[in-house]
């Protein structure tokens, strides 16, 4: 068969726009912005460094159109911030359990929520089951877009302290939890860097604000790894420790870091021995601590450089003289 001249040009006409329409197509798929978000502050709700009162993180999020739009998809996006945990672990603990998995969350028109949780969310008593449910109960009722929130795991009613359901609850329906504790005690602790030389170890006074009279091992010893200002004295202490936990018993502070504190710990005898007893003044200067115990992720380590390290260090009098100190953060720099 034999087309027209005629036929020829409206075929090529055709393929033509085709071929510009498709080549236009994966152009758009190609260069399409991604879905853009604006920051919103959102505030969460944890427990503080004690464990029996609530506290508060403030945080920004960055919530795309679709999100925004969609209550189901905010709360859902607030729960999974939750679970994540406060960004200061020292100040702050986690009121839900790290495994748990959100599975899924409704809102009705009565903006009464229901979260529904994986088993894991479930922790061994009631009370720290209580403190969960109340940290969502606040956190969504919080932003207005619900009133009261029912949690579930599993698709059932989670079951309170005298084996009640929780049922739905509201921010009235938490008993003095609406209004969470602030920090509102200033207490003056007195921390311990070594000077350039290592022939001594010099005191730096700082004020913190504190719950009540609770100042805790963690984090005072956060404090000191934040290091010093004060011009004669020296960081030794990696910025990236991380203060896992402190927990004395009998006089010992058990000091629980991360594996920087070692990995990336400065050079020399001089310096190591100052990191110790930098760490070891400071915290024996808490009433009831006598000793420190240091542990690596939670395990013993049988050296730290050239130091025997799996027994609890004492306070010495005086820090022996040596050669003069690295900085910890100028060597990071350096690296």
């Amino acid at each position: 068969m034999r087309l027209t001249k005629k036929a020829k040009t409206i075929i090529a006409v055709v393929l033509t726009a085709i071929l510009l329409i498709a080549a236009a197509i994966a152009a758009y798929m190609l260069f399409k912005p991604d879905a853009q978000g604006t920051k919103q502050t959102f505030t969460l709700y944890f427990l503080d460094s004690t464990g029996a009162n609530f506290s508060t993180e403030t945080r920004s999020i960055e919530i795309t159109d679709d999100v925004a739009a969609d209550d189901t998809k905010l709360l859902s996006l607030l729960v999974n911030e939750l679970i994540a945990g406060p960004k200061d672990s020292v100040v702050n603990k986690r009121a839900i359990p790290a495994e748990a998995e959100l599975l899924s969350l409704t809102i009705g028109e009565d903006k009464i929520a229901t979260v529904n949780f994986s088993d894991a969310f479930k922790s061994k008593t009631d009370l720290e089951n209580n403190f969960a449910v109340c940290s969502i109960v606040l956190t969504l009722c919080e932003t207005g877009k619900a009133e009261k929130v029912a949690v579930q795991v599993n698709g059932k009613e989670m079951i309170g302290q005298g084996k009640v359901p929780l049922g739905a609850l509201g921010r009235a329906d938490i008993v003095n939890a609406a209004t969470p504790k602030e920090a509102d005690t200033q207490k003056t602790i007195t921390l311990f860097y070594p000077d350039a030389k290592a022939e001594k170890l010099l005191t730096e006074e700082r004020a913190l604000q504190v719950d009540g009279d609770t100042m805790t091992a963690a984090l005072v010893l956060s404090e000191l790894i934040k290091g010093t200002t004060l011009p004669d004295a020296v960081n030794v202490i990696p910025s990236s420790t991380k203060v896992l936990s402190c927990e004395t018993k009998e006089g010992i502070c058990y000091v629980n870091l991360s594996k920087d504190f070692i990995a990336k710990k400065p050079e020399g005898s001089a310096a190591e021995t100052m990191v110790v007893d930098s760490i070891v003044h400071t915290l024996t200067n808490l009433d009831g601590v006598t000793k420190v115990m240091f542990l690596i992720e939670g395990e013993k380590v049988e050296t730290y450089g050239q130091m025997i390290f799996d027994e609890p260090f004492e306070k010495e009098l005086e820090a022996p003289a040596a050669e003069p100190l690295p900085d910890a953060e100028a060597e990071t720099a350096e690296e």
